[in-house]
């Protein structure tokens, strides 16, 4: 098992609307108490601090007042190293987040020079998840389908504000993450995170659907083919595949023969109308039982 010291503080925040300040705060090493009166935007400023670092909102879980502002501003450090976020302030989820790569006094002097834009999403280069996931000497972690990466966002969810506020808002739920997902997240915070047990879990995790799916399909045979009193050996399956297989070629047989007789010398332009629709009709019914007979191979294979 791989150990990790992970380590980010906040060191500012400050949040701008129509160009200007409305709301610029500093804090310290150690604890540091949020306090107001009730509704007195104690929430927001919390709201805040998880979409700055990282987290996504959606668009039912912005309050009115933070959607009037513009943008967040936040000095942090990552292992010790000073690092300053911003992200402007929209409805839409998934929004880009500009870094730059020093203290946040700097990078308020700086409108342009210094900051590098960064995606939500990782594409043809870094999110900033992956640029914070390296300062914090995180890794990268895989999860679910090809190249989805556990984010930020996914970190924030421990994210606790301590009020008699709905559960929803203190821990953000994420409905698209499963339990092994959660757990995961869980140990990359407690710096305790194996990637071979990470694995061994989500291959566990397949293997048990395909089980799953196996039963599922015994059970169905059992169904078609448990009334005829056979059991469902392995040597039952395999007469049963052969008998089938036969009737296939008896019926092909048939088929050709029709269709010999149909079609040779002897009959050129002597077959009625009606001749020919029976002919026709026959090999229809032909036709359809071959392939009820082929329906019948797949369930048993």
């Amino acid at each position: 098992m791989t150990l990790f010291d992970p380590n980010l503080e906040v060191t500012s925040l400050t949040v701008f609307r129509r160009g200007k300040c409305v709301f610029d705060e500093k804090f310290h090493s150690g604890l540091n108490i949020i306090r107001g009166e009730n509704s007195s935007g104690k929430s927001t400023i919390m709201d805040f601090i998880f979409y700055g670092l990282g987290g996504d909102l959606l668009e039912h879980q912005w309050r009115e007042s933070a959607l009037m502002c513009d943008s967040v501003m936040m000095g942090v450090k990552l292992n010790g190293k000073e690092i300053t976020l911003q992200r402007d302030i929209e409805k839409k989820s998934s929004q880009p987040m500009k870094i730059y790569f020093g203290p946040s006094s700097e990078a308020a002097q700086s409108s342009h020079e210094g900051w590098e834009r960064y995606s939500f999403r990782r594409g043809n280069s870094e999110s900033f998840s992956q640029v914070m996931f390296r300062l914090l000497g995180l890794p990268e972690v895989q999860y679910g389908e090809a190249n989805t990466k556990i984010t930020m966002n996914q970190l924030l969810r421990l994210l606790y504000s301590d009020q008699l506020s709905s559960v929803e808002k203190l821990f953000r739920s994420q409905p698209f993450d499963d339990a092994i997902t959660r757990q995961t997240v869980g140990h990359l915070l407690l710096g305790a995170f194996s990637e071979q047990y990470y694995v061994a879990k989500l291959n566990l995790k397949a293997f048990e659907a395909e089980i799953k799916d196996v039963i599922a399909r015994i059970a169905s045979l059992i169904r078609t083919h448990g009334r005829d009193g056979h059991p469902l050996t392995e040597d039952w399956l395999i007469g049963e595949q052969r008998r089938l297989e036969e009737a296939i070629l008896t019926l092909n047989t048939s088929i050709e023969e029709i269709e010999a007789r149909v079609f040779s010398v002897q009959f050129d332009d002597r077959l009625s109308l009606n001749d020919q629709e029976e002919t026709y009709t026959k090999l229809q019914k032909l036709q359809i039982e071959i392939g009820k007979i082929r329906e019948e191979m797949d369930r048993i294979r």
